[in-house]
């Protein structure tokens, strides 16, 4: 283990699977490899870092002139990130993954041909599965193919082939189940319902219809946005709205289409009786082309993502809040209880949780120096992961906004998810392939335990004021000799403690 810069003694984490060392830079390694761990923490110098009694957060602080400025940063339990497969040598991809983290479809651009491509991946090994599919119509620089859509339990996936029609592909074999299902125009968005029975396709038009997934046969009738009055020196013209998201309710009764035009300035959102294809109640107005679109777990509400976060009531399709954001909606997600709601903001280079009940942040921007273009929820609920443009995937503490350890590198801001368990994080690395990044569970222990294991692996603690102090005698100068001598030992009540809870926890047990 070696860097350049000055060198502090390293502190250990609780498990003892990480290191970190002061000095200039600060960095986290890993243990036993001895390899630095994701990016150089953000402060550069001072005094030592230290981790906190709970075994997450480290304290970093740094004397200039006469001031001291300190930054907590939560640590994750990093290990070393788990390559699935090759690396992917295209200039664009998007990444699709199943609900029950064994496949995924990889959307790419081939820049010779300049057309979009999609394929079906094995996340157990990285292995294609079938052939590669053809979007046609989706050129570069044009309107990118919509996201594939997986049934819940896993078993298929919805693509666009060609531009026009949809496919559905086993994800063990990836071959088609279903004759393909064909739309007048070119396809905006697919949606499995629920219960896998029926699939949703909007094209750029407007329109929408519901098909049997088991036949490909088209049900119900065709339900179509009306086109919106676009006013021109030449007098009024209708202009078309397209469909930019598909939702069906938990119970599948309803579906929600979202979308908009006119430049981007106007959007859309309205539900639909799956059962009759008729409208259900007034289309709820958006400021801008909704881009996101979500029924809450209960199906009570929903929430769009334009210009602003709304949320509407799914029986009434009345506003219930806007929250107090004018940046633009890239993603977002309820955590399972329905209580907070993540949304990812373009101009803000940042994801932010809100309260799904007042419409409040209840953590600050999670920032990057760049658009974040993906963002996740663990199944859990209590973290974030985004990645962004600026070549990172971060993990967050949703319940304090914080980060949890040093940024992942990525050779693309792409797609990022949690696994199932929610014990890893799919994503592309810093090689251009898939990795996944194993996140162990939290150390167990009472505070004052994993307080005082950390204080008998470091020798220090922390005094009130954050300053460290030195738990290991101390040369002295005698009053009566005039001579240099050793200090009583400050650890030994620390130790005498700790044995009587039983020892030190994690990796320092013996």
């Amino acid at each position: 283990m070696s860097k350049g810069g000055s060198f502090e003694r390293p502190c250990f984490r609780p498990d003892g699977r990480l290191i970190v060392t002061g000095g200039c830079p600060i960095r986290i390694w890993q243990v036993p490899s001895g390899k630095p761990l994701g990016a150089v923490a953000p402060m550069t110098g001072g005094e030592r870092p230290m981790f906190l009694p709970d075994g997450k957060v480290l304290i970093e602080y740094c004397n200039i002139i006469a001031s001291v400025n300190k930054q907590l940063i939560d640590v994750a339990p990093g290990l070393e990130p788990v390559a699935l497969g090759a690396g992917f040598g295209d200039e664009y991809y998007r990444l699709a993954f199943a609900p029950d983290g064994r496949t995924m479809v990889r959307t790419y651009l081939r820049p010779e041909q300049r057309r979009e491509f999609c394929r079906l991946y094995d996340l157990s090994d990285g292995k294609a599965i079938g052939e590669s599919r053809e979007t046609e119509g989706y050129e570069q620089g044009y309107e990118r193919a919509p996201e594939p859509s997986f049934s819940a339990d896993g078993r298929r996936v919805a693509t666009v082939v060609g531009s026009n029609d949809c496919q559905i592909l086993d994800t063990t074999t990836g071959r088609e189940q279903v004759p393909r299902m064909a739309m007048d125009r070119r396809i905006r968005a697919l949606a499995f319902s629920p219960d896998g029975h029926l699939l949703a396709t909007g094209d750029d038009q407007g329109a929408v219809r519901l098909w049997n997934a088991a036949t490909g046969q088209a049900v119900g009738p065709l339900m179509t946005q009306p086109p919106v009055v676009e006013q021109r020196n030449a007098g009024p013209s209708l202009r078309a709205q397209p469909i930019e998201r598909i939702r069906f309710s938990p119970d599948g009764r309803t579906l929600l289409i979202a979308g908009g035009g006119l430049g981007g300035v106007y959007g859309f959102a309205r539900l639909w009786d799956t059962a009759t294809g008729q409208p259900l109640g007034p289309e709820s107005e958006v400021s801008g082309v909704v881009r996101a679109a979500r029924f809450s777990p209960d199906g009570k509400s929903f929430a769009t993502g334009a210009f602003q976060l709304t949320l509407w009531d799914a029986t009434t399709s009345r506003k219930i809040w806007t929250a107090p954001s004018t940046s633009s909606i890239r993603q977002l997600a309820f955590t399972a209880d329905g209580r907070k709601v993540l949304a990812s903001h373009d101009e803000e280079n940042a994801a932010r949780l809100y309260d799904a009940r007042t419409g409040e942040p209840v953590t600050p921007l999670l920032r990057h120096h760049d658009v974040v273009v993906s963002s996740a929820l663990s199944p859990d609920g209590r973290l974030v992961v985004t990645s962004s443009m600026d070549h990172t995937v971060r993990l967050w503490d949703a319940s304090l906004g914080l980060p949890v350890g040093p940024a992942w590198p990525t050779s693309s801001g792409g797609s990022v998810s949690f696994t199932p368990d929610g014990r890893g994080v799919l994503m592309i690395g810093d090689a251009n392939g898939l990795v996944r990044w194993e996140i162990p569970p939290p150390v167990e222990g009472t505070p004052e335990r994993i307080r005082l294991t950390i204080e008998a692996a470091t020798r220090a603690s922390l005094d009130p004021f954050g300053a460290t102090v030195p738990l290991y005698p101390l040369l002295q100068l005698d009053p009566a000799t005039k001579r240099a001598v050793l200090s009583s030992d400050p650890f030994e009540p620390v130790g005498k403690r700790l044995q009587e809870l039983g020892g030190p926890t994690g990796a320092f047990r013996r």
